[in-house]
Parts: structure tokens; sequence; C-alpha cells
């Protein structure tokens, strides 16, 4: 397997900049690896705030606590739609895309040069 290969497979299927940790390039791996995991802070954070607004309207009685009602709901919020959790969802994919594209033609560049 090509050093470039593993580096982009190392991005892909570990964590944005797990590749570049590969690859030795150890400032843009802290810079995606920051990125994406302030993103997924954001993401969890938002998430978590969404599931506890249902829980306090279940315990206040104001709906059922059954499945199909809890499922509505969730449905509900996904639709209206958190800005704060659509931005941090469209940076996480975009850091990821890059992390991947970057690790491999960095990757490209090291093959290069030990074969020179």
């Amino acid at each position: 397997m090509t050093k470039s290969l593993k580096a982009a497979l190392l991005s892909t299927f570990i964590y944005p900049g797990s590749g570049q940790l590969y690859l030795k390039r150890y400032p843009m791996a802290i810079v995606f690896m920051s990125i994406a995991t302030i993103a997924g802070y954001f993401i969890i954070s938002s998430i978590t705030k969404q599931a506890f607004q249902i829980v306090e309207r279940i315990q206040s009685g104001e709906i059922s606590p059954d499945i199909t009602t809890i499922m509505s709901l969730v449905t509900e919020q996904a639709n209206t739609g958190d800005s704060q959790l659509s931005n941090a969802t469209i940076i996480i994919v975009l850091v990821w895309v890059v992390s991947i594209v970057h690790a491999y033609l960095i990757g490209r560049v090291q093959e290069k040069q030990t074969n020179s």
C-alpha cells in the first residue's frame, strides 16, 4: 500500500488529521483535528440540548412518554433546523474531505521525493 493511500485511508476512517500525523505533518494534523473536534463538540451539545428539551416536556407532563410521540418530536426538531447544528455539520464534513485530499496529495509528494 502506498504512503499516500494509507494516509488518505487514515484520514477517512480514523479521524481528520490522522493521515497528516502519519505523514509527520504535525501542524496541519493539529489544525484538522482541532476544527473537527470543535465542530463535533457543537454537534453533540446541540443534540444534547434538544434531547433535554424533550425530556423536560415529558417530565412536565406536556407530552406522553411513548415512542411515537418522542419520534415525532425528534423529527420536528430536525426539520425546524438548528443553525448551530447545521453549520457544525457542514464544517465537519468539509474538514474531513479536505483532510483526506490533503493527506493523499502530501503523501504523493513524499513518495515522489523518496523515488527521486
